[in-house]
Order: structure tokens, then sequence, then C-alpha cells
């Protein structure tokens, strides 16, 4: 399917600070033998404070800039998952859904996962195989980025050929 009929606004954001990696490694090192795997770790409030409260509130607040919104609505965490996939593991297919906007920073690793698109099953009857149909796309990532998007939009990890960690938030948009 063609994916430009309806276009998802995506975003890269960057967020280069060794402390995240260091705290991400402290989580997994200390925790991974009680986490099935792949390893995913739900933080709460407490867990979310100092560092990485101050790291993700400035790139949350310069998003909600970006779309225009930066003076009528607030960005309010509404969860946080940190999850470290080791050579060879992946993530089912899934949706972040109903928080407004999903923020992944990718820690450590750029294997990227894979979007879908939001009409693809409708579309899909249409399909006539050709290359330029596609029902799923990956960004180039490097260490650091923060990809955004809609959380209504559907998404995997495919297997990773390196051990990955990333750190997503779930974001929702209140007015003030």
């Amino acid at each position: 399917m063609i994916d430009t009929i309806f276009s998802c606004p995506v975003r890269k954001y960057n967020i280069n600070n060794p402390d995240i990696k260091d705290w991400a490694h402290l989580v997994y090192d200390k925790e991974f033998d009680t986490q099935p795997s792949p390893f995913k770790k739900t933080l709460d409030e407490e867990e979310l404070g100092g560092i990485l409260e101050d790291t993700y509130t400035e790139t949350i607040e310069t998003f909600v800039k970006d779309i225009g919104l930066g003076k009528t609505h607030v960005a309010l965490i509404k969860g946080a998952i940190l999850c470290v996939l080791e050579k060879g593991e992946s993530l089912s297919l899934c949706n972040t859904l109903p928080s407004h906007y999903t923020f992944t920073h990718y820690i450590e690793g750029t294997s990227p996962d894979v979007f879908y698109h939001p009409a693809r099953q409708l579309l899909e009857v249409f399909n006539p195989g050709l290359d330029e149909w596609s029902s799923a796309v990956s960004l180039y990532t490097n260490e650091g980025d923060v990809i955004v998007h809609p959380s209504y939009l559907d998404y995997l990890t495919p297997p990773v050929d390196s051990k990955r960690i990333t750190f997503t938030t779930l974001v929702e948009l209140a007015l003030k």
C-alpha cells in the first residue's frame, strides 16, 4: 500500500546523555534475573525522578512546541518502560493506546522498530503486489535517537542483531 495516502507524523530527536545509559545498565543488571525474557520493566513515578525526568521533560516540551500546541497544552507522562533485548530477541506487534504519543529512546543499539500503516488491513485488499506498495517501514536510527509517533501506530521489533536498550515513554496531551 502507498503509505503517503494517509501519512502519519513521526518525528526524531536526539538525547545523548551517558547518565541515562548508565542508569539503564544499572536497572538491567540489578533486575534482569527477576524479569522474563525479553526484559521489560514498567517504571513508576518514583523511579522516573531526577535525571530521567529532567532529560525527557525537555524533549517532550520541545515536541509539544514543535506540533504547535505549546501555548495551549501540556504533556503528561502516563507510563514508562525500559526494554532490553539481547541478540535474536524480538517484540510482537503492538500499539501504546490509550496514550496520545509514544517516545522511544534508543539508548544502546540501533536495530529499529518496524512501523505499520494505520489503514494497512483495509488497503491491503487493493495491493497489486508492486514494490512501491508497502504496509510497513522502519527508520534509520542511531544511539541516542528518540522516535516520536502517534500511539495508534502499530509497530514491532524484529529480531535484533545485538543488544538493544530502549526507554519508551507514553505521553498524553492535556489543556493547560
